[in-house]
């Protein structure tokens, strides 16, 4: 039995390691590629949402509330 691995180095320098086993063939091993490309998809779509969240969440604080108006 044999693995396909992926490592994500965060910008924080954090590290994330992913794998899956697959077997000794190629169609295994194609699908073994897709599972992975799939998981580290997500991950990396889950990671661009939460920064958007931040960065959203930072922009309400930072601007000033409007007075108001009469």
């Amino acid at each position: 039995m044999a693995a396909v691995r992926a490592e994500l180095m965060y910008r924080d320098g954090q590290r994330e390691k992913l794998s899956v086993k697959v077997e000794n063939n190629l169609n295994s091993l194609i699908n073994g590629i897709q599972e992975l490309n799939v998981n580290v998809s997500r991950i990396l779509s889950e990671l661009v949402e939460r920064e958007k969240e931040e960065e959203d969440d930072s922009d309400e604080d930072d601007e000033p509330e409007e007075p108001p108006k009469s």
